[in-house]
């Protein structure tokens, strides 16, 4: 939930109240996801060092709610202190992740018109699945390990997994004309996908084997790229500005605030083997 008003503030006394009763404690908390405020609750899980967060939504009702609660309490959550301490635990799961620019206090770098972090992916357990939480100097003081040498792990990790292929592919449509334009960046990994922007080689490979002497590519999240070849555009009906735009009404339409990346469109030149940025808002 992206909002701080008084009916927001009901609905958690409420949910705390209520839990309360039950004998459950929970306290509120607001972290900040990609630039973005998210509310939730913080629940406090006895004889575990895990206390999950459960966000709000703006469709939840009190019962919808609570109910996700009391599933998050009974859920086999495994702890990530023992990952988080672990330096080759970390070393094999840490992976790039992209966000917009931020005042977080992370371990990042600013590259094009974005921010380049780390993430370091965490086995849950069963029913709960997977999670990540971002690399901050705190962790990498804690684990011991080189910040240099961590982001050179980052980088093989999700390097190893990066792909770009046809949006028919992606859908699980049938090629039918055989000329594809459209094309689906990442890198593999569940979140971050996007920091395939990081790799010009991947850029360079796709032009390489489609004759093109360049690409552009369209930020549709945090999750992954659109890639248009060069010779999308050879017709005059579309221009990097339309690109931009369209870029801003996906992420007004289509794309939760937290995934979002500023409307922007990048471009892979062969000759000077550079991704840059060519148009923004």
């Amino acid at each position: 939930m992206y909002f701080d008003n008084q009916k927001m503030r009901n609905f958690e006394n409420s949910i705390i109240d209520t839990l309360k009763n039950e004998g459950i404690e929970a306290e509120s908390v607001e972290i900040v996801k990609n630039g973005i405020p998210c509310k939730g609750l913080r629940v406090i899980k006895k004889g575990c060092d895990t206390s999950p967060i459960i966000y709000y939504s703006q469709q939840d009702t009190t019962e919808a709610f609570l109910s996700r609660v009391r599933s998050a309490l009974l859920s086999d959550v495994s702890s990530p202190t023992a990952m988080l301490t672990d330096p080759d635990y970390v070393r094999d799961h840490v992976y790039l992740a992209v966000q917009r620019q931020s005042k977080e206090l992370l371990v990042k770098q600013k590259y094009l018109n974005i921010e380049l972090i780390m993430r370091v992916m965490l086995d849950l357990g069963e029913q709960a699945g997977t999670g990540s939480v971002k690399v901050t100097p705190g962790l990498v003081e804690q684990l011991g390990i080189a910040e240099d040498e961590l982001w050179k792990c980052a980088s093989a990790n999700s390097h190893a997994g990066s792909n770009i292929r046809s949006m028919a592919e992606v859908l699980g449509l049938p090629d039918i004309d055989g000329d594809q334009s459209l094309y689906v960046a990442t890198t593999g990994q569940l979140t971050g996908g996007a920091s395939v922007l990081y790799f010009p080689e991947i850029f360079h490979a796709f032009c390489e084997d489609h004759g093109e002497e360049a690409c552009y590519m369209l930020p549709s999240s945090t999750e992954e790229i659109l890639v248009l070849r060069e010779t999308a555009l050879d017709n005059g009906r579309l221009t990097v500005n339309d690109l931009v735009r369209m870029v801003e009404t996906i992420n007004e339409d289509q794309v939760d605030p937290i995934l979002q990346l500023e409307p922007a469109v990048y471009r892979y030149s062969i000759d000077s083997d550079e991704i840059g940025v060519v148009a923004t808002l």
